[in-house]
């Protein structure tokens, strides 16, 4: 099926404002918003002018557009990115980059769904950037973008059972993790060692356990990212035991697999690989939390490279292992990497 882009400019007049679906902000000269607060299948691309006033908009905090508009408008530019892409073989992020900049920092807005929809380009940003020498600089922009967010969503919640309060915990407090925003490794690794402290030699972890499942991967992996050489391998002896139990908790199995794959160690990844590849009820489908694990792929191309029988112990072991270590690698280097040492296997 061929998909067709059209270009589709309207000009609106001085009573736009009756119009289904265009906001006209109240400060003369600003940007005509078009599709606010309605459904359509159409993309809206803004001119670079029109553009830059709404930027300046959320910046200056001239205007507040409501979670849909922003919804629409990020997911909007990011399309655009991957159509340029597709059409032209180039694109460039800066304008997506800047939307949701001005959305997250400056729209007063702590939205579930409008990060989510942000969300969408961090992860984008985080495979283009985490492999690359400008990876401090991506780390730069999420902490700045994520800040706001991060600084009034609480740990313990607010008391009460808000769905989108909820929800944007589970969903940005792992990002707080990843990116050392604010005190996020540290509250985490300090909620780790209390939870450990009262429930790791209980009858059952499990049982024991009473911090939200949601929030579970986030706590693990602060503390096996602060870890002083102990809590990696306290959490493997965790995750045996969850294994062991007459029925496993699958939900609490794949929390610590994917707060484990958050190690900085190398000694702890390459056993995390051979756990994940190579023990009796290990799955090699947990390398894919490796991702967005920067030391990862080193460590994953030296065990291919020596130590090929042992992930390939299972039938999906190797396959696993190449996708979760090529998955950032875009730059020439790598490229020839995978060209002149994987390839040469098959």
């Amino acid at each position: 099926m061929f998909l067709g882009y059209y270009q589709c400019p309207h000009n609106f007049e001085v009573d736009a404002s009756s119009i289904p679906g265009v906001q006209i902000p109240a400060i003369n000269d600003e940007p005509l918003i078009v599709n606010a607060n309605s459904n359509t299948f159409a993309r809206v691309q803004y001119d670079d002018i029109t553009f830059n006033k709404i930027i300046d908009g959320l910046n200056q905090r001239y205007f507040q557009l409501s979670s849909e508009t922003l919804i629409r408008m990020i997911n909007d530019e990011i399309a655009l990115v991957h159509r340029n892409e597709l059409l032209n073989g180039q694109t460039s992020y800066l304008r997506s980059m800047k939307l949701v900049a001005g959305a997250l920092i400056n729209n007063n807005t702590n939205s579930a769904a409008v990060f989510q929809a942000a969300k969408s380009l961090i992860d984008e940003m985080i495979r283009l950037g985490i492999d690359m020498a400008e990876k401090d600089l991506f780390e730069n922009y999420f902490q700045t973008i994520l800040g706001n967010f991060y600084q009034n969503t609480h740990w313990e919640g607010n008391g009460t059972d808000d769905w989108n309060n909820n929800v944007l915990r589970e969903r940005l407090l792992l990002y707080s993790v990843y990116f050392s925003i604010g005190d996020a490794r540290r509250s985490a690794a300090f909620r780790f060692n209390n939870l450990y402290a009262k429930c790791g030699s209980a009858g059952s972890w499990v049982a024991c356990n009473d911090v939200s499942p949601d929030l579970r991967p986030a706590i693990y992996c602060g503390a096996v990212i602060t870890d002083n050489g102990t809590v990696f391998s306290n959490m493997t002896r965790l995750l045996h035991n969850v294994q062991q139990e007459p029925s496993p908790s699958q939900q609490e199995r794949s929390a610590l697999m994917e707060g484990m794959a958050c190690t900085h160690r190398v000694a702890d990844l390459r056993k995390y690989i051979i756990l994940a590849t190579a023990s009796e009820k290990g799955r090699p489908e947990d390398l894919q939390y490796l991702i967005r694990n920067s030391m990862a792929s080193d460590v994953l191309y030296d065990i291919v490279k020596n130590m090929l029988a042992t992930i390939s112990i299972k039938p999906n072991g190797l396959e696993n292992a190449l996708k979760a270590m090529t998955y950032n690698w875009f730059t020439p280097e790598r490229i020839e990497m995978k060209k002149g040492s994987i390839c040469k296997r098959y």
